[in-house]
């Protein structure tokens, strides 16, 4: 996929190809030995590593009603407001940080505003009538729905947040008849990764990730 930030060309593939004509190159792969000392010798960094996560709902015996701890409505609206989250939620997250020292704050809005316009319905978690956390999700199959973005608030974090929204979006796809709720996290985010494990989650398919900017001037 070649992308247009401002004045920046950005590749982002899971295949070895010809990257050259571009500023920045984001390359995922399977996560290997033999991957690494590839992208090494290729002149590309070690960025991050992701892990797929996998929720049988059908085997989940929460009362999920009391989990929800906040009042959680599906919308279309308050973008503003799921942007602004967002701005503040991701500051080290490689989806929207493409330069590898994460210092480039005008490509991190860009990429975070394309994402967010995006977004159709979400589910929002409101905290005494403020926005607080949203989460989207989005259909993979007739069985499996992917818990595609998700964030919560710093400040609001010890409201519950975050488990009301995952308990929600659990509970919609338990009586959507969904037989799976995924999703994939960096293995640095442990609170994200501990709450899948509550939920009896399983981890596979680790992916990693590598940049490698380049000097068009040269």
């Amino acid at each position: 996929m070649i992308k247009k930030y401002g004045n920046l060309t950005v590749v982002e593939t899971d295949n070895l190809v010809d990257i050259e004509k571009c500023d920045i190159a984001k390359i995922t792969l399977n996560s290997s030995i033999e991957n690494e000392n590839l992208m090494r010798e290729k002149g590309f960094k070690f960025a991050d590593r992701t892990i797929g996560v996998c929720i049988h709902i059908s085997k989940l015996t929460f009362n999920f009603d009391k989990l929800i701890r906040l009042q959680i409505e599906e919308s279309k609206e308050y973008r503003a407001e799921i942007e602004k989250i967002a701005l503040k939620s991701f500051p080290y997250d490689r989806r929207f940080h493409l330069r590898l020292d994460y210092n480039d704050k005008d490509l991190f809005e860009l990429i975070i505003t394309d994402r967010i316009k995006n977004i159709n319905k979400v589910l929002v978690a409101k905290y005494k009538n403020i926005i607080v956390g949203f989460l989207e999700l989005k259909e993979i199959d007739k069985e499996t729905l992917f818990v595609n973005l998700a964030a919560v608030d710093e400040k609001y974090r010890l409201t519950g947040a975050a488990m009301s929204l995952y308990s929600k979006a659990l509970q919609i796809s338990k009586i959507k008849g969904y037989k799976k709720l995924n999703g994939r996290v960096s293995t640095k985010n442990t609170p994200v990764i501990n709450l899948y494990s509550y939920f009896d989650a399983y981890f596979e398919n680790p992916l990693d990730i590598y940049i490698k900017e380049y000097d068009r001037e040269k």
